[in-house]
């Protein structure tokens, strides 16, 4: 019994037309790549290429990755004193991400309520402005971040 490829984006195998209509057969050829795949292997790294399985696990391997990054990006056990870098941003691009905020974890806060938030936008804020908020100006290079005194009615520039 034969396989052979169907498929150019995401190629897998199935069952050569000469071969019997053998359902059971059919479906391991296409799933695992092969007639003969031990269906019971647990190892991924023996999932043959092509394959539906090797395609699916990879898929899965992506977004398990992605998840912990994300996790570990939103971890504020990992905050630091240490700016980060584009390095620690290349498993989702090769710079730091547009509108990202670090927090210095040995920074302090004074004492009181804070209804305070960031803004990402093209142009300043100009309603429910309260002291503190924290403008980030979509589009500019570098990326520009402002804080809205109340004492003067202003915006002040981060930084400047």
């Amino acid at each position: 019994m034969a396989v052979e490829n169907i498929g150019n984006l995401v190629p897998t195998k199935i069952p050569a037309l000469i071969d019997d209509a053998n359902i059971q057969d059919a479906l391991r050829a296409y799933h695992y790549g092969s007639y003969n795949f031990d269906t019971a292997e647990t190892d991924p790294a023996e999932l043959l290429v092509p394959s539906m399985a090797h395609t699916i696990n990879d898929l899965q391997e992506q977004i398990d990755d992605n998840a912990t990054l994300e996790e570990a990006a939103r971890d504020i056990s990992r905050a630091s004193t240490t700016a980060p870098t584009a390095a620690a941003f290349t498993a989702f691009s090769a710079t730091i991400p547009d509108g990202y905020i670090w927090l210095d974890k040995d920074s302090s806060a004074g004492v009181g309520y804070y209804a305070a938030t960031s803004v990402y936008t093209v142009s300043a804020p100009s309603t429910n402005l309260a002291n503190g908020l924290i403008w980030i100006e979509k589009g500019s290079s570098p990326l520009t971040m402002y804080v809205w005194n109340a004492d003067t009615s202003n915006w002040d520039e981060v930084g400047a």
